[in-house]
C-alpha cells in the first residue's frame, strides 16, 4: 500500500521534517536549498549527527539534528583525482566500522574517497572506468551488515550494476540481475533495499537475487507534471529509499515538485 506525501514550508530550506504518519513539523537549512542530495543520520557516542552531501557547494556537511555545522569538507585537492575543487561533486556517504566515511563523487570525476570521522581526506578507495574494481557515477553506497564480514556496496548508476568491495577498496563482486540504474542501497533484516531511476524500488535476498520489483519498471512522462497527475505505487523516478523503524518504505522521487512516497506491507 502507498501513502505519497507532498507540500510542506513556503520558505526555501534544505531540510524539512515530519513525523512518522508525514505530518510536517517544519524545516531549516536555506544554505542546502537547491543542494541538498544525500543525507544520512549516525549515532555516535556524543549524539546522533546528520551528513550532508551538497550538490550546489560540492560540500560534505556533518550537522546536529538542529542543523548546527560540526564540520564542513570540500574537494580532496590533495588527491590525484582533481585540478581544483569544483571537479567533485558528493551525492551520498557510508560509515565503516571504524568511525571513517566513504564520500561518492557521483555527479563529479566518480571517484569514491575515505575520510576520516572529523572530516579528513584520507585516501582514495575507487577510481572511474568500466571495469571490476572501478565505478562510474557511484550515486549511493552503504555498508552491507548481512555477510560474515561487512562489504561495501555501492550504486555503479552509470554502469548500470551494484558492486560490492571489502573494506579496504578490492571489489568482490558485481551484480546485475534486476538492476537497472541504482541509485542507493538500504538494508534489513536480511533484505537490501534499492531505488532505481528506471521508475522501480527492489527488494533482494541475502544472496542478491531480487525478490520483487514494486512499481511497473516503465518510465513514464510524469516527471514535469503537477502531483495531481502521479499515480500512487506507481513510480516516476525513486532516487532514494530507505526502510523505517516500523519495516515500512520510504521513496524519494527525483521530480521538480518532489514526491515522497511510503510503501507498508499488506496481506492480500
Amino acid at each position: 500500500m502507498a501513502h505519497t506525501v507532498g507540500g510542506g514550508s513556503d520558505r526555501k530550506s534544505g531540510v524539512c521534517v515530519y513525523t512518522p504518519k508525514g505530518e510536517f513539523i517544519g524545516d531549516w537549512g536555506a544554505e542546502f536549498a537547491g543542494g541538498a542530495h544525500g543525507i544520512d543520520l549516525r549515532k555516535e557516542s556524543d549524539g546522533e549527527f546528520l551528513y550532508h552531501c551538497d550538490t550546489r557547494r560540492r560540500a560534505v556537511v556533518k550537522t546536529g539534528l538542529d542543523g548546527k555545522v560540526v564540520w564542513t569538507a570540500g574537494g580532496p585537492v590533495e588527491s590525484d583525482a582533481y585540478d581544483e575543487a569544483g571537479q567533485w561533486c558528493p551525492t551520498n556517504v557510508a560509515f565503516l566500522p571504524d568511525g571513517d566515511l566513504l564520500v561518492g563523487d557521483g555527479y563529479g570525476r566518480s571517484f569514491i574517497h575515505r575520510y576520516s570521522a572529523d572530516g579528513e581526506w584520507k585516501s582514495i578507495f575507487a577510481r572511474p572506468g568500466n571495469g571490476k574494481g572501478e565505478v562510474a557515477c557511484p550515486h549511493g553506497l552503504w555498508v552491507d551488515p548481512r555477510g560474515d564480514e561487512p562489504r561495501v556496496m555501492v550504486a555503479d548508476r552509470s554502469n548500470r550494476r551494484l558492486q560490492v568491495f571489502d573494506l579496504d577498496g578490492r571489489s568482490v563482486a558485481l551484480h546485475t540481475k534486476g538492476v537497472r540504474r541504482p541509485c542507493d542501497v538500504d538494508f534489513r533484516d536480511g533484505m537490501m533495499l534499492v531505488p532505481d531511476l528506471e521508475s522501480v524500488v527492489t527488494l533482494y535476498d541475502e544472496k542478491n537475487e531480487p525478490i520483487t520489483m514494486l512499481g511497473d519498471g516503465h518510465p513514464t512522462n510524469l516527471r514535469g507534471k503537477p502531483r495531481a497527475d502521479f499515480q500512487p505505487g506507481r513510480f516516476v523516478h525513486p532516487h532514494d529509499a530507505i526502510f523505517l523503524q516500523d519495516g515500512s518504505i520510504l521513496v524519494a522521487e527525483w521530480v521538480p515538485i518532489g514526491r515522497v512516497t511510503r510503501l507498508v506491507k499488506f496481506d492480500g
